[in-house]
């Protein structure tokens, strides 16, 4: 899809699929290294015992000092607020869910983002919960939905360090 874009230049951009939890980026992408890496709605679909594995890819493509921009699913989320109130509804462990499709669904609080992320060998920026508002006009309903968004930088030669700001 992006590589079929008329704006898509492979001088300034590469794009390949691969899977992050086997921990590498594949072999096409060579030594690239990218600024900023984004992970908007990644995690939450691997299974957590997976997810370290995920950011040692990410963080493998990211220069010293580049920045890994995260958005995902949080804790009591309109969408975890259904699989609980669903008398068929699957849950794994925790916060961790199997949707009809046989996806997973995994919502985060701000500790164990963070957690996992220093984990990886990331400094937290930032990490703070969004809400957004949907309205279903038809059936004039206005519901909340909770995400959770943080900036993480890939240090510039030293370890991560503990204590970024978390903001609840």
């Amino acid at each position: 899809l992006l590589r079929a874009s008329e704006r898509y230049d492979p001088a300034r951009i590469r794009a390949e699929v691969c899977d992050l939890t086997d921990g590498h980026l594949p072999p096409e992408l060579g030594d690239v290294r990218a600024d900023a890496v984004t992970m908007i709605f990644v995690l939450s679909a691997i299974s957590p015992a997976q997810m370290g594995a995920a950011l040692r890819a990410a963080a493998s493509g990211l220069r010293r000092g580049g920045a890994l921009l995260f958005r995902d699913y949080a804790v009591d989320d309109l969408a975890q607020q259904r699989f609980d109130a669903r008398a068929d509804a699957t849950r794994l462990e925790g916060n961790l869910y199997v949707r009809r499709d046989k996806t997973l669904s995994y919502y985060f609080s701000l500790e164990v983002a963070e957690a996992l992320f220093r984990e990886g060998g990331f400094v937290c920026e930032r990490l703070e919960y969004t809400t957004r508002w949907v309205e279903n006009r038809k059936d004039a309903l206005r519901m909340e939905r909770r995400f959770i968004t943080g900036v993480f930088r890939w240090p510039e030669g030293e370890p991560a360090r503990e204590g970024a700001a978390v903001t609840r």
